[in-house]
């Protein structure tokens, strides 16, 4: 396996967002969120959906200019209206609302309605969970997988996504730990990087794939 530095990583995908158009506080957020998620595992959800993230840019579906702003709010709870930005930076933004709703009410509970791809929902578990406090993060989807013993697509496979929870005995990441829960056996980034595996495995036999990249 090929292992690049994390701070080049950062620093390439900080230059592409700004040259994509991005200001540079939410293109640095953006770099960190992408670059975190590789670097902890999620591979699907880190540097391989970034291409398709700057598709979604380039096609008009992400507006990189748009912020999240607020609809209605009643104590503990709050809806946002994602204006179609990039979904990273607005499910990171809810996190920071549903975070200081729970300082002031002992819970807060954030709703997120016309944004886009969040990439690894764990991102903001652990955001909540480095604040010191307990956060349950989950997202619809479309029907993308069967359910268990079926071969149709049925179900989205994020109907409850994260659990962190702060100050358990130490697992992962200081004194932090962050279970994930999906409704399926297979995950929809899994999948997809099982597929490229395959291909890069076909390619090395057939002696048509990069010496460097063969397992």
């Amino acid at each position: 396996m090929i292992r690049v530095p994390y701070q080049e990583v950062f620093d390439t995908l900080f230059r592409a967002l700004l040259k994509l158009g991005f200001k540079p506080e939410r293109a640095q957020l953006c770099a960190r969120l992408f670059t975190d998620t590789s670097r902890d595992g999620v591979y699907s959800h880190g540097l391989e959906r970034f291409p398709r993230f700057v598709r979604g840019i380039r096609n008009g579906l992400i507006d990189i200019h748009a912020t999240a702003e607020l609809v209605s709010a009643c104590g503990p709870l709050e809806r946002w209206n994602g204006r179609r930005g990039p979904g990273n930076l607005n499910a990171h933004h809810c996190m920071e609302r549903a975070i200081a709703l729970s300082r002031a009410h002992s819970m807060g509970c954030v709703a997120l309605a016309n944004t886009n791809h969040w990439m690894r929902g764990g991102s903001y578990g652990w955001q909540a969970a480095d604040a010191g406090v307990i956060g349950i993060c989950w997202t619809n989807t479309m029907p993308n997988l069967p359910p268990s013993g079926a071969s149709d697509p049925r179900v989205g496979n994020n109907p409850c996504h994260n659990f962190p929870m702060a100050r358990w005995p130490p697992i992962a990441r200081g004194a932090n730990s962050c279970p994930s829960t999906v409704a399926l056996i297979q995950r929809d980034g899994s999948l997809e990087i099982q597929e490229r595996l395959n291909r890069l495995a076909d390619r090395c036999q057939s002696g048509t794939g990069k010496a460097r990249a063969c397992p």
